[in-house]
């Protein structure tokens, strides 16, 4: 018993609610959230279409990736006419400053920004270069990027993707790195 005949005072009171209320709070977050386990870490090369990762989902099942990498998919014409390097957001960058911009004008970086790019032709009609999912080799692709919690719409094998045109990928290069956690 905490209190003896005759010993209460609500000044012990708080501070034993003070010393154990955190702790107590904690416990019953932790029992009440969803655990969060690593599921798969996932290599996604530019130059295959899609990669199974070893990991089946359910309907209404939430699942968190994150990627990090660079990769690139090939040529682009003018105005860029070069191979610009992307990231899973489907970010693009060039290695150099293209003419016609002000050197003075740019940060420091060795990257050059230019933006993103919607390829209608591309498995999901979204950014190029960005990395995409999809439940079953077949499914219907959705949007990853570089962190993304997703609520999965349908139940199967979870494959991942380099958001390209299909049968363009031969002259991609780079990888990204993912992992999944659900």
């Amino acid at each position: 018993m905490f209190f003896g005949r005759g010993d209460f005072s609500y000044q012990r009171l708080e501070k034993l609610m003070r010393a154990y209320l955190p702790f107590a709070f904690a416990c019953l977050a932790t029992a009440l959230a969803p655990a969060i386990v690593l599921a798969q870490e996932v290599v996604v090369h530019a130059d295959a279409e899609c990669v199974r990762t070893g990991v089946s989902v359910s309907r209404v099942q939430r699942v968190m990736i994150s990627a990090i990498g660079t990769a690139t998919y090939g040529h682009e014409g003018p105005p860029v006419d070069a191979a610009p390097i992307t990231t899973p957001a489907g970010d693009r960058f060039l290695t150099f400053i293209p003419a016609g911009v002000n050197p003075d004008d740019q940060p420091t970086s060795s990257l050059f920004p230019i933006g993103r790019k919607i390829d209608p032709n591309a498995l999901l009609p979204s950014f190029i270069g960005a990395l995409i999912g999809r439940i079953g080799r077949q499914g219907t692709p959705f949007y990853v990027g570089a962190q993304r919690t997703i609520v999965m719409r349908s139940s199967g094998p979870l494959f991942l993707c380099y958001n390209d045109a299909p049968g363009a990928f031969s002259d991609n290069t780079g990888q990204y790195r993912a992992v999944i956690y659900r």
